[in-house]
């Protein structure tokens, strides 16, 4: 049985859990600097960008934090490129979910599930982003009438890994960087 951080915790305090809190900090860092370099060579190099996220998955799974670094941080980048898109715009402004619509009805299998549940989760914490009422209950719409044609349950918050099958997780972490890129160049676009 292999030992963790986690099981010096109770003798060592709080030391520990700081130790666990680095390393995660770490893991997450170079899964963030790996996937971006995967996504700025999408279009010139799908080899590299293949490659570097087979590296940013063989990261693992971070204990501390519950994830798979790889596929939370390919997850956050859709959400904060979907996030600054809409704060972007003045308000009542709806092109950027105009582009989210596009991208969910383009969107097929794990990959198009992740980027639901990724909305679902900018629509939970619209409070935090600013979304206008009207914004909200148009992307839990779209949302629930995505996840009524998938026929797939909603994931834990943060936890979209947990319906990515291991064997499937570099072509959806592929997939989720592709969409990032296609909605921040749609999204700049709109802005400029």
């Amino acid at each position: 049985m292999a030992v963790t951080l986690q099981d010096f915790e109770p003798a060592f305090g709080f030391g520990m859990n700081a130790v666990a809190a680095e390393r995660s900090r770490s893991l997450f860092l170079a899964a963030e600097n790996l996937l971006g370099k995967a996504e700025r060579s999408l279009d010139t190099d799908e080899a590299r960008s293949r490659a570097l996220v087979r590296r940013a998955l063989d990261l693992g799974y971070d204990p501390h934090e519950e994830a798979v670094p790889a596929l939370q941080t390919a997850t956050f980048r859709f959400f904060e490129a979907v996030a600054d898109a809409a704060q972007s715009l003045e308000t009542d402004d709806q092109r950027w979910l105009d582009l989210v619509e596009q991208l969910v009805e383009s969107a097929t299998g794990l990959v198009g599930a992740a980027v639901v549940e990724v909305l679902a989760e900018l629509c939970d914490d619209g409070d935090l982003h600013e979304l206008e009422p009207a914004e909200r209950r148009r992307l839990r719409r779209l949302v629930l009438d995505a996840r009524a044609r998938s026929g797939r349950a909603p994931v834990e918050e943060g936890q979209v890994e947990d319906m990515v099958p291991e064997g499937e997780r570099e072509d959806v972490v592929l997939g989720l960087l592709r969409i990032t890129r296609e909605y921040r160049t749609a999204a700049a676009r709109l802005v400029g």
